[in-house]
């Protein structure tokens, strides 16, 4: 290992940062047999209690308590009915800057809005200075981080390939506690693929800390990809050796907001071919580490979009360099051509 890699590994240690592949050090058996991996996922979930506590004055102690004892919260009739009305007829047909991700048969589309979009959406704006959605998504981010949104469509069972869906598996996404939020714009039905969560997975306790301990030890090596980067999957074997139940299917009427800590065991569901589920999404994955929350401002939240923008051009640009297809590469999968697609798509013989 060079000196400049040694520093930039070293340095990860108190970001994010979660792969075992990329970094040596956190793919180092010996480390994480002295107990990194466990000291990091401590760590990271002592310091975001504590800005749980800071930033408790957001939220309404009902709310807090459902989202620690659950991992998630439902809040149904979220937006008010003329808002919603707005944005569900400017997002449906909305495209500007759109990027997909193909998974499977599954292909994820995504809009992430900027400042320029508050032009062309219109209701966009007065859902970006909602403070309803913004305390949740502070509180809950234990970052004080208003929401990035973007426009989010699944289009389940448009290609032709036996590959399968890792977002179909379940897992968790990194080491620490972690949001995602999704306002549906269509009814979740069991159909068309319903976010599955496993109710109090979130939670840190100390069967999870000798799971992941274990899991660690070996995950450079794993044979699963996302376990590799950091996000490790669970079946139904561990679920039992943590005691925890069976994932359950949250299917919900279109207005519904779904906000998930995804430390938590989590999944998308199976859903019929050709079915799709349309909505707005929001993420944040900030450094677990620091004790005190940032201030959240319109520019710093712009600064994030622009940063989510450069990563999207600087990997796109890598990708065309090697000759392959970035991750999340720019769309060519209209409603249109998603149609003729699902037309098209040979079956397979009996």
């Amino acid at each position: 290992m060079s000196i400049l890699k040694f520093v930039k590994d070293f340095y990860e240690i108190f970001t994010s940062a979660k792969s075992f592949k990329d970094n040596d050090i956190f793919g180092s058996y010996w480390a994480n047999r002295c107990g990194l991996h466990g000291l990091r996922l401590c760590m990271g979930h002592w310091m975001t209690q504590f800005r749980w506590w800071l930033l408790s004055w957001r939220l309404d102690k009902d709310l807090r308590d459902r989202f620690h004892k659950d991992g998630y919260l439902i809040i149904e009739d979220f937006l008010p009915e003329e808002l919603f009305n707005k944005l569900e007829a400017e997002m449906r047909v909305y495209e500007r800057g759109m990027r997909e991700c193909h998974q499977g048969n599954t292909v994820t589309q995504r809009v992430l809005f900027d400042f320029e979009d508050e032009y062309n959406v219109p209701a966009l704006l007065s859902l970006k200075n909602m403070e309803k959605l913004n305390n949740l998504f502070r509180y809950c981010g234990a970052a004080n981080h208003s929401p990035v949104l973007y426009k989010e469509k699944v289009n389940n069972g448009v290609l032709d390939t036996d590959q399968p869906d890792p977002q179909k598996n379940l897992h968790s996404d990194t080491f620490h506690p972690t949001v995602k939020a999704w306002i549906y714009l269509d009814d979740v039905t069991e159909e068309n693929g319903p976010y599955n969560y496993v109710r109090g997975s979130n939670r840190l306790t100390w069967e999870r800390v000798k799971w992941e301990y274990n899991k660690s030890l070996d995950a450079k090596n794993s044979k699963d990809a996302y376990t590799q980067k950091g996000s490790f999957r669970a079946n139904e074997n561990d679920l039992k050796e943590l005691g925890l139940p069976e994932p359950q299917a949250i299917t919900a009427k279109k207005n519904t907001l779904v906000i998930a800590n995804t430390y938590g065991f989590h999944k998308r569901g199976e859903a019929q071919d050709g079915t799709t589920r349309l909505s707005l999404y929001a993420q944040d994955r900030a450094n677990p580490f620091p004790a005190f929350f940032t201030c959240d401002y319109v520019w710093t939240r712009d600064l994030r979009v622009w940063a989510l923008k450069r990563r999207d051009y600087l990997n796109e640009r890598e990708a065309l360099a090697k000759g392959t297809q970035p991750m999340w590469r720019r769309s060519n999968l209209s409603a249109k051509k998603q149609d003729v697609l699902k037309a098209e798509k040979p079956k397979k013989a009996a």
